[in-house]
């Protein structure tokens, strides 16, 4: 079983909250409601892959929209809004790997980006066999984001190839019932992954 924990140490944090993240992302783009949720999440799968930490504890559930913290959807239905908050204990790595994150999904619609983490393997994982409109509380494990966004890194922490970037613009205008998983090409380099996303030819592609 993997054991998380932040590290005092390497410009990590101490003690966040899914709130200190969220007030942070909100600060730099103004994201609330679905959006924000989703920006929350990515900002965890990529600190638990290029930190192997998370940068909160508090749970992520599937829920028929895609990813969303209960504790976050809570307080904001709760205030109306997220609670403006001190954001001075983020460390330079959680700073890093929240800007990078808001440099590939930040200007993303709340509906594109959900769709985009239907296509994905954790939320799928999570929901198991549910219809698309049944409701769930299912938890989307730690473990499974690092695995799935692991295989899915092209790039290094804080930023991220252009071609997986373009790969998902693809990825988002499929039907999910024909979306094939990051995780099932990746090991094509990342330019041959994305010219057989855009014309299904792998021919030519490094061995």
């Amino acid at each position: 079983m993997l054991m998380w924990h932040h590290d005092a140490g390497a410009g990590c944090s101490m003690k966040l909250t899914v709130q200190d993240i969220a007030a942070f992302i909100k600060k730099e783009t103004g994201a609330g409601g679905m959006r924000l949720q989703k920006l929350v999440y990515y900002a965890q799968a990529w600190s638990l892959v290029w930190h192997r930490r998370p940068l909160f504890d508090e749970r992520i559930e599937a829920w028929k929209k895609g990813p969303v913290s209960p504790d976050l959807f809570n307080e904001e239905k709760r205030a109306g809004s997220l609670t403006p908050r001190a954001i001075s204990t983020l460390g330079d790595d959680d700073v890093s790997t929240i800007r990078g994150v808001l440099g590939a999904y930040g200007d993303k619609s709340a509906e594109w980006l959900s769709r985009l983490t239907h296509r994905e393997e954790p939320w799928r994982l999570a929901r198991g066999a549910l219809p698309p409109e049944a409701p769930s509380t299912a938890v989307i494990t730690r473990e499974s984001m690092t695995t799935f966004y692991g295989r899915c890194q092209w790039g290094k922490a804080g930023s991220f190839d252009p071609a997986y970037l373009r790969g998902l613009e693809i990825i988002v205008e499929m039907p999910e019932d024909e979306v094939l998983l990051l995780a099932d090409t990746t090991t094509l380099p990342a330019e041959d992954f994305l010219r057989w996303m855009e014309t299904g030819d792998d021919e030519g592609a490094s061995t």
